[in-house]
């Protein structure tokens, strides 16, 4: 129609001439424009169809023109779309809508109608007019953006899972439901990378067998391998045509068409991929990548999160020397098995400890210490029977849990077959044949027995076997058990005596040969309130034994130095003006040592020289670097430092070079004989010039004979301590002794 002619105030006439000339100027003002116009008459009847009319609804205006409005309302398949047509061009009022207009076998197109009557200049309805707007556009953005936030939201939402689930499997499975639900898309997988290939962990629209099993090749030869291979998503159209990687079986089989891939990177590396797929051919854009990456990213974290506690797990159960369960693991296992008994048989438990380790240790180091007992770990393992565990308790502890024993004699065939394994060769250790064997103790139980009694009996077995030579096998009996008994009876008692201050502490003299020096050396006995006073020996062994010897050592050092402190107050010519304490191995790596001997000397206003502790060569080498750093720590208080029993431990003389002391004290077996063997005399000598040549002093213990005495003077040395001088005794005896039987300095 021609336009052009400006209608503004025109109103629509009652006749059907002028409604003719009204139509035309309505032409004018609408041809040419995007939205469709359609009018109609009162009887229905379409009147007035433009261009935009035709090309939204795809028919020219000749072909509907005249015709009822029905002709529109049939355009949908939907009857609530076609009523909501028809009411709209008839009802002769002001009327908007949005609805979906679907002609013939296109899409369905969103549009948006408004009808308003026309009316003449009475006001009576004349007709219709009605203005289709194409709204697919707007519809789009907004479900686009209804999608980017319900995918947001998805993203959110896998972010929470990970920080609420405890297990992986659940989080992988929650997160790709997420994945897939956001993405619009209808199957879902996630493959882990495994040592030679990738297994998928969670599925979502595939047999539930597949999750857990079902494993795809690195490259080209799967899907997920070439994900993990580029290192980058992949967009797949159409699964059936592709020609980059051989398309998987099991997403054809599940009418996968296209999808969408990402990598799960962790710690730099590519440990995973995640993939959505559609049944319907689509195409995922860049914000659906951006999704994906995005979980992806969360699971990622999720995993290294989830390898870090396993790390830590591991560590809490393992033992990181040898890869083997530790005491907390092995105690699981026992537990378990005594709980799940057969009937008619019963639990093995071994308790073995390594022959000569100690002196590899301390001989070629603890590197060679560290390769001896992965070895021995390697060697156990072998020996085992199928199912039984192997695990390291510390130090050259191990334990042997056997399952489904016929009879204590089985259990002691498999220990003796074991240490037969242990000790079939020499060791290769750091360059050097090493000959080590492993002594067993076995006990076996019923299921009536708990673990930690089971492993107190093997343990007591292990040491019996231990004490009867090496590489030796005993099984726990019930004579073994009153020894066991009675141990754990003292050792109760040794627990009372610390706690109630029982120990009591006796002093003897350690004379200057050559002036007029008086120390002493504290030695603690335990006042037994059945047995009377009890000697080291009595004691000492259990304590080191059950750690009792750091609390032990703590309470004779503090009475010690309180001694030391009333001495000194009274003078060098009543009481010893030092005084020395034996420190165990542990107590230099258990509890603060040079903490307290430094509270000690400043609460006590001690002179740090006066205070002496005395180590043995064995204290010193059971962790070399560890004491050497306490002893450089006392060194720098002032404090001084002896090595006791010199001579008998192991320690060469590259190793007495580096220990940070200030004298050595030579062994009373050594003095015993240095009257009679020369070669004890040798050593005595020898001592006594080593000393001298590092700048410190040779203190002689056991002296029991004057010609010891005259011996020692003759050799230099430097302080004499035994029973030719005075017996150890409490402070008072002392301080009499000191009164009347001072040295003269000759």
């Amino acid at each position: 129609m021609p336009g052009g002619e400006a209608v503004e105030g025109e109103r629509v006439p009652a006749s059907t001439s002028d409604l003719a000339v009204d139509l035309r100027l309505i032409g004018r003002l609408v041809e040419g424009t995007e939205p469709a116009v359609i009018v109609t008459d009162l009887d229905g009847r379409i009147t007035y169809w433009n261009a935009g009319a035709e090309r939204l609804l795809g028919w020219p205006a000749e072909k509907v023109l005249h015709q009822s409005v029905e002709v529109i309302s049939a355009a949908s398949a939907d009857s609530l779309t076609s009523e909501q047509i028809h009411r709209g061009l008839t009802r002769q009022a002001s009327y908007t809508a949005e609805f979906a207009l679907q002609v013939g076998e296109r899409e369905p197109v969103p549009v948006l109608v408004t009808t308003s009557p026309i009316l003449d200049d009475r006001g009576r309805a004349t007709g219709t007019v009605a203005v289709l707007v194409d709204i697919s556009d707007r519809v789009a953005a907004e479900r686009d953006a209804r999608l980017r936030a319900t995918q947001m939201t998805a993203v959110a939402a896998v972010g929470e899972l990970a920080i609420a689930h405890t297990s992986l499997v659940a989080l992988l499975d929650s997160a790709l439901r997420q994945a897939v639900q956001a993405l619009d898309a209808d199957v879902g997988t996630v493959f882990l990378v495994e040592d030679h290939d990738l297994r998928m962990a969670a599925s979502v629209g595939l047999p539930s067998r597949l999750a857990g099993s079902h494993r795809v090749p690195f490259g080209d030869r799967s899907l997920a391998g070439y994900t993990l291979e580029r290192d980058d998503p992949t967009v797949v159209e159409d699964l059936a045509s592709e020609t980059r990687f051989v398309p998987p079986p099991t997403l054809l089989d599940a009418g996968v068409v296209s999808g969408a891939t990402a990598v799960m990177r962790v710690g730099g590396r590519g440990e995973g991929v995640i993939g959505v797929y559609s049944r319907r051919r689509r195409s995922f854009d860049a914000d659906d990548l951006n999704v994906l990456r995005s979980i992806a990213n969360v699971l990622a974290h999720a995993m290294e999160r989830d390898r870090a506690h396993q790390h830590l797990s591991r560590i809490a159960i393992t033992d990181e020397l040898t890869g083997l369960p530790n005491r907390v693991l092995f105690l699981d296992r026992l537990e378990h098995a005594l709980a799940n008994l057969d009937p008619g048989s019963v639990v093995g438990v071994l308790y073995g400890d390594l022959d000569g380790f100690k002196h590899v240790n301390d001989a070629l180091g603890h590197a060679a210490g560290d390769e001896l007992l992965r070895a021995a770990a390697t060697r156990l393992l072998d020996g085992v029977r199928e199912g039984d565990t192997v695990a390291r308790f510390g130090g050259d502890e191990f334990a042997v849990l056997c399952e489904g024993v016929a009879d204590p004699q089985e259990a002691a065939q498999i220990a003796q077959a074991l240490a037969a394994a242990v000790a079939s060769e020499p060791w290769q250790v750091e360059g050097h044949e090493v000959n080590a064997s492993i002594s067993l103790g076995v006990v076996v139980s019923d299921g009536t027995d708990d673990a930690a009694t089971l492993l107190r009996d093997a343990d007591a077995a292990m040491y019996r076997a231990k004490s009867a030579g090496p590489g030796r096998v005993e099984l726990f009996d019930e004579d073994l058990r009153g020894t066991v008994l009675s141990r754990l009876e003292r050792t109760n008692e040794l627990v009372a005596a610390i706690a109630e201050e029982q120990l009591v502490v006796h002093y003897q003299p350690e004379v200057a040969i050559r002036g007029t020096e008086v120390w002493a050396e504290a030695l603690v006995r335990w006042a037994h309130p059945t047995r009377g006073l009890l000697p080291p020996s009595e004691f000492i062994d259990l304590a080191e034994e059950t750690g009792l010897i750091v609390p032990l050592g703590q309470q004779v050092l503090v009475t010690a130095a309180e001694q030391l402190a009333r001495w000194r107050a009274m003078g060098s010519d009543e009481a010893p003006s030092a005084v020395s304490v034996n420190v165990s191995a542990r107590q230099l790596t258990e509890g603060d040592l040079v903490g307290l001997v430094a509270d000690l000397t400043a609460s006590l206003q001690l002179p740090a020289w006066s205070l002496w502790l005395e180590l043995t060569e064995t204290a010193i080498l059971r962790d070399l670097d560890q004491a050497i750093a306490t002893l450089t720590e006392l060194k720098g208080l002032g404090v001084g430092v002896a090595i006791d029993d010199f001579g008998t431990g192991y320690s060469s003389l590259a190793y007495a070079r580096k220990f940070p002391v200030d004298a050595f004290k030579i062994d009373r077996s050594f003095i015993a004989g240095m009257t009679d063997d020369p070669r004890d005399e040798g050593i005595v000598r020898a001592t006594v010039s080593l000393a001298h040549s590092f700048g410190i002093l040779s203190i002689a213990e056991g002296v029991e004979e004057p010609a010891q005495m005259e011996g020692l003077r003759r050799l230099g040395c430097d302080y004499a301590q035994g029973y030719l001088l005075c017996r150890p005794g409490p402070p008072e005896v002392i301080e009499a002794w000191v009164r009347t039987h001072r040295p003269s300095g000759r």
